[in-house]
């Protein structure tokens, strides 16, 4: 089920493949039964693929809704905007014996001496099955420590999401790796993070 809906609602780069092997067929077809329907054929595909390019575009999945919720998240961490780190971040937050109040505290803290900017993901599998949903995160990001000059570093983590009043809110994150060291969770990045 997965795949189809990545297919057809979330992957405009497999809906065009899925366009040129359909166009493909259809040119064939076209030319094998030009006496009888083929004429129709290559109009009704172009109808058909139209169609689907504009259900993707219209219609939102809770998977894209929360890949967008994480790339807000990331971009107030970017720009060290406490007010929608808050925002992202749901007052039901629970992990790891923190609250709310706590992992707020720990972003601010952290961010007082670091500056984390250029973001890019390499892995967003996103599992929306039961509340709450459940993201593995792999990125990499360029990391200054109290105004020096930025290093790059690579980390992976886990953000479990909680529909609150249509909005994707974040109710637990645990680190996975950082630079290639597991981590057992946020009071073991006090070693790893400079």
């Amino acid at each position: 089920m997965d795949f189809f809906q990545n297919l057809f609602l979330e992957s405009p780069i497999r809906l065009g493949v899925l366009t040129l092997i359909v166009l493909a067929a259809a040119l064939y077809a076209r030319r094998r039964y030009m006496e009888t329907f083929g004429k129709h054929i290559l109009p009704a595909a172009a109808v058909l693929l139209a169609a689907l390019f504009a259900i993707q575009y219209l219609v939102v999945t809770d998977r894209e809704e929360i890949e967008k919720a994480l790339e807000e998240f990331v971009a107030a961490i970017e720009a060290n905007d406490s007010a929608r780190i808050d925002a992202a971040i749901s007052d039901d937050y629970s992990s790891e014996a923190m609250v709310k109040q706590d992992i707020v505290a720990f972003i601010e803290r952290t961010l007082s001496r670091l500056k984390i900017y250029d973001t890019r993901f390499h892995r967003r599998d996103v599992t929306v099955q039961d509340e709450p949903a459940e993201m593995i995160v792999a990125a990499r990001a360029t990391v200054s420590v109290e105004g020096g000059v930025g290093e790059m570093h690579w980390g992976s983590w886990r953000i479990d999401w909680l529909r609150e009043g249509g909005t994707w809110r974040i109710v637990a994150i645990r680190p996975i790796m950082l630079d290639t060291q597991e981590i057992s969770g946020m009071k073991g990045l006090r070693g790893v993070i400079p």
